[in-house]
């Protein structure tokens, strides 16, 4: 769910920048193809409780909210083990986090999307949660990110192995005319760190000792921390927020 929730948030952000329409906002978010649905269980946007209805709905509703009500931006947090990338509950959306890697939220937790897959289409929960931490600041993950490519660099040659073949061109998502240049820039590099080093962790090293493995994942596992950093800085700032 962690490319769906970070379209996710790339999309609202844009409908709350007055940038797109629902119906456009939609097609970014499916392509047209994959069927995606909300429950609203809460009646958090006003929709059915009970059943789950199509995302333009949803969509709808935030595009068309009263007027002279501001339009939250929308952070995306990517939670791992061990890392809760600034959720602070309620357990029930913690854990649900945790398990799709990823959470959609407003800066004061007053709406979260929690996605998951259901057979070829992708269902979205509405939930309300407690106030997240505030995301990094993308001008100091910025700062951040090279240090860290450089630390693990570092510690990985002393190792003498390395982190992991650079994986083919995957291209990293458009953000929008709605972010500033530097996120977009920050974001594409945020993308190839992380692939590195995801490739890194799933590779075996049977010649190395078991001190040496542990080492090199845990160094692996910081420039991916690193990464998953640097990606929600650059997604859950657009210009409007920065500017604040």
């Amino acid at each position: 769910m962690f490319e769906d929730s970070l379209r996710l948030a790339v999309v609202l952000n844009a409908l709350a920048e007055r940038a797109i329409s629902a119906p456009f906002a939609e097609r970014a978010l499916t392509g047209g193809e994959t069927p995606h649905h909300v429950h609203d269980p809460e009646g958090l946007l006003g929709l059915d409780p009970v059943s789950a209805v199509p995302l333009r709905q949803a969509l709808a509703r935030l595009e068309h909210a009263p007027a002279g009500r501001a339009r939250p931006a929308w952070a995306l947090l990517l939670p791992r083990p061990g890392r809760m990338a600034g959720l602070r509950g309620p357990l029930e959306v913690n854990r649900a986090a945790l398990d799709a890697g990823a959470v959609v939220m407003t800066h004061d937790g007053s709406l979260a999307w929690l996605g998951q897959r259901v057979g070829a289409g992708v269902q979205w929960r509405i939930a309300l949660a407690e106030r997240p931490l505030p995301p990094p600041d993308p001008r100091e993950v910025a700062r951040l990110l090279p240090r860290t490519i450089a630390q693990v660099a570092q510690e990985l040659h002393g190792l003498d192995v390395t982190g992991g073949e650079r994986p083919g061109p995957e291209p990293a998502p458009e953000l929008g005319d709605h972010y500033p240049a530097a996120s977009q820039a920050l974001v594409e590099r945020a993308w190839t760190v992380l692939a590195t080093a995801e490739a890194g962790l799933a590779q075996q090293h049977e010649v190395l000792h078991s001190h040496a493995v542990l080492t090199r994942e845990r160094h692996l596992r910081e420039l991916a921390d690193a990464a998953l950093d640097a990606i929600s800085a650059s997604v859950s700032w657009p210009t409007r927020s920065m500017e604040v």
